[in-house]
């Protein structure tokens, strides 16, 4: 056969690369190609014991309080188990929940008292759940307390314990808009010290007073605002409030809620943690320079017909602003108000906030047809300060005048890449809206996913938000309407309820997206809002590979990865790290931006660059922004190569086929082999090619049956760089060949023609096994 496939050879048969080709094939160039998939490589994570709790429950009178739980987590049930403490700290114990991933299980707290303490019956308190996990985010949880026969409710988010968290206090807004609201401060002791706390109430211009109050071990207390205002002598409808402890602040939660049984009214005026020490790079998510709170779903004057509030009623938007500073303050306001078909811009009054003033803005006289359009049902609101974090609290507001019908959105400067939601409620009573817009300064492609059937079923739709814009769903609309998603796929039409997800597909390391979700009450007028978790990385992120292992005037990828916190999972966060460098260029150079690696040299080099991701652990309470600079060796070897000739036995044994198993100088390995084109019923058609990357597996390379599991007939050698020049040979004899030109004739030309006429231009003198015709 020397002499025919040389013959082959020569009529250009097979069409071959230049000598330079053969030497570098197949190879990119380092800085242009795009960044390559690294395999996630996880950290194993211990499990441990976590506890969140709940500020507050009730059973008093008409109230009914319900506890949810969601497990955050992708793959693994989470088992929590709760525990009820009365307002005297007293606990007692619920049977444990088991949650399947992504689930929503619910408890009913006035009937579990009847089982394990019939004594609290009628009374109030906290909540601690206990679970053993990977992460204090694997679990969402928050109580849902209603006044049954009444339009009255109240969502409270469950949260952690931190310790060495002085310097911290609570702050919020107080609003009593008429003498028959009632209002219960409620002050919650998660941890086992007892707390001494400064309670400062302000007017309206900043004027103070302030209380002393003891609240022991776990132990819960209700206030009076109303109460205070008038043992003080502070007047007025509203101002801020402030939360001091002496120590130990990190154990202290706070809910203030407002209730009028006659009218029909509540409001809960959510409380926020104020850290002295924040700074804004670490709650800026938007990278933008400034702080911004965002409020995402204000009804405006003309309500939303989903909310099905009686024709004719007009609501009555506000916000309450509060300096919670001795100093002035600078804000503004904007408005991303929307229509049934449109949506816009506009921008409210600028403000100056003297010290520890809280200043109402009347959003009703901005909808007049000029600065909002009087047709619009809601707005985001986004304010922006020119101080540190949590310098600025606000609450937004929007009843009509007799507070019976309206709705509430808390203001949050939280962002993310992921929102676990909790429970939404859809059926003959109940409809929920949810949203999530983008607050970054890039176009973001969003996701919103539906969990239901105990999280084992999922509904998918995606949504490119511009800078501003927001995904708006109304989960009754795509039941009723049978709306199919991405994938085609609708919800069942008796489908009550379920969970959600948020997920920015665009951002990796620091999310874009602001969430809000409200469910109404069809049958009492009400709105009640909930939140969602904000998810974020825990433990420092690393490099991955390490070490890179790189061969000389090669290239290898880099990442860097990161555990999150939410589901568990590892998860790339690479496009947050876009500063690279290496310690020696001359063993190693990196592109900036895309981590691809080149071997300069023969050697090791370290790689690094700084970047910011999104985290959240044990010693805070939200999301943050965190500053890293991950780092990691490229090990730059020599390459080496090898070529095998492989053989198996076809046709009940009486012949055998032969190809090649080789390694280039990337390091990457090929089976290279011959065959018909065709059935050979009658005709076998032409002798191809196949060049197949990878260490391949039984029956999945170009010719069912080649693998590199099968006999090795004849070997070049040990793994060397001296074998580099002929297994590039062989690839460029494969990758190059004439598909359509031999025909493929059962004596020869073959497949062994084809592995001979490879050893050829490689120049081995492979020997040919046992009945290999056509060698």
């Amino acid at each position: 056969m020397r002499t025919y496939f040389s013959l082959l050879l020569s009529l250009g048969f097979f069409v071959s690369p230049s000598s330079s080709q053969l030497n570098t094939a197949p190879q990119s160039n380092a800085q242009n190609s795009p960044r390559g998939v690294v395999p996630l490589v996880p950290h194993p994570v211990a499990a441990q014991d976590y506890e969140q709790f709940v500020p507050y429950w009730t059973t008093e009178g008409s109230w009914h309080s319900e506890l949810q739980v969601r497990n955050n987590l992708r793959s693994a049930d989470l088992t929590v188990t709760p525990a009820i403490r009365a307002a005297d700290g007293s606990e007692y114990a619920l049977d444990p929940i088991t949650i399947k991933p992504q689930e929503v299980q619910s408890v009913d707290i006035n009937a579990t008292l009847q089982t394990i303490a019939p004594q609290l019956t009628g009374s109030y308190g906290s909540l601690v759940l206990r679970y053993h996990s990977q992460g204090l985010l694997n679990l969402y949880a928050a109580v849902m307390a209603h006044d049954m026969g009444h339009p009255l409710a109240f969502h409270l988010d469950a949260i952690n314990e931190v310790e060495n968290y002085d310097q911290v206090s609570r702050e919020g807004v107080w609003w009593l808009p008429r003498y028959s609201v009632q209002d219960s401060l409620i002050l919650t002791n998660q941890g086992k010290f007892a707390l001494d706390l400064t309670l400062t109430l302000f007017d309206s211009s900043g004027k103070s007073a302030k209380q002393k109050i003891a609240l022991g071990p776990r132990q819960t207390g209700r206030y009076s605002v109303r109460q205070i205002l008038k043992q003080t002598g502070l007047s007025g409808t509203y101002g801020g409030v402030k939360i001091e402890s002496a120590a130990h602040a990190g154990s202290l939660d706070t809910v203030h809620v407002l209730y009028d049984e006659e009218g029909g009214f509540s409001a809960n005026l959510k409380m926020f943690d104020r850290d002295p020490r924040a700074r804004v790079s670490e709650r800026d998510f938007a990278r933008t320079g400034t702080w911004t709170l965002r409020a995402p779903m204000l009804a405006l004057t003309n309500p939303d017909p989903a909310m099905a509030f009686p024709s004719g009623t007009t609501l009555q938007p506000q916000l309450f602003v509060h300096n919670t500073t001795e100093h002035k303050v600078t804000a503004t306001l904007q408005f991303n108000w929307r229509m049934e078909s449109t949506i816009g811009k506009a921008f409210g009054p600028a403000l100056q906030l003297q010290p520890y003033e809280t200043r109402r803005i009347d959003v009703g006289e901005l909808v007049d047809g000029k600065t909002i359009p009087k047709d619009a049902h809601w707005s985001a609101v986004i304010l922006k300060t020119n101080g540190l974090p949590d310098e600025v609290m606000a609450v937004a507001a929007s009843y009509d005048e007799t507070l019976r019908y309206g709705a509430q959105t808390p203001f949050s400067d939280q962002m993310t890449f992921r929102w676990e939601g909790g429970k939404w409620e859809v059926d003959r009573d109940h409809d929920s809206i949810v949203t999530a817009g983008n607050g970054g300064t890039k176009p973001v492609k969003a996701a919103f996913t539906i969990y239901y059937n105990r999280g084992a079923n999922k509904y998918q739709l995606e949504q490119t938000l511009q800078p501003d814009d927001q995904m708006w769903i109304d989960i009754g609309d795509l039941i009723r309407k049978q709306v199919p998603d991405k994938d085609g796929k609708t919800l069942p039409a008796d489908l009550t309820s379920g969970s959600y997800q948020f997920t920015d597909l665009t951002n990796k390391g620091i999310g874009s997206l602001f969430e809000g979700k409200v469910i109404y009450d069809l049958r009492f007028g009400h709105v009640s809002y909930g939140c969602a978790s904000c998810c974020a990385y825990i433990g420092t992120p690393w490099v991955a590979p390490d070490p890179l292992g790189v061969i000389l005037a090669f290239q290898g990828q880099l990442d860097v990865q990161a555990d999150d916190g939410c589901d568990s999972y590892t998860s790339s966060v690479l496009d947050s790290f876009y500063s690279w460098s290496s310690a020696n260029t001359s063993v190693a150079t990196i592109n900036t931006t895309s981590a691809l690696v080149k071997g300069m040299g023969v050697g090791s080099a370290s790689q690094s660059s700084p970047g910011d991701i999104e985290i959240g652990a044990l010693d805070f309470k939200k999301c943050r922004v965190g500053h890293y600079v991950p780092q990691g060796p490229a090990n730059v070897n020599p390459p080496e190569c090898f070529a095998q000739l492989k053989y198996r036995s076809i046709v009940g044994g009486e012949a055998t086929h032969t190809f090649w198993y080789i390694q280039l100088p990337s390091g990457t390995q090929y089976i290279v082999d011959g065959g018909p084109s065709g059935n050979c019923l009658p005709d076998c058609g032409y002798l191809h090619a196949w060049v197949t990357a990878g260490v391949v597996p039984f029956a999945s390379s170009g010719l069912p049956g080649d693998s590199t599991s099968v006999g090795t007939w004849w070997s070049a050698g040990p793994t060397s760089q001296a074998l580099c020049p002929g297994a590039t040979a062989i690839w460029s004899f494969g990758t190059y060949w004439q598909q359509t030109v031999t025909n493929y004739v059962y004596t020869g030309p073959n497949s062994n023609s084809f592995a001979y006429g490879a050893a050829e231009e490689a120049g081995f003198a492979a020997t040919a096994p046992p009945t290999a015709v056509g060698w």
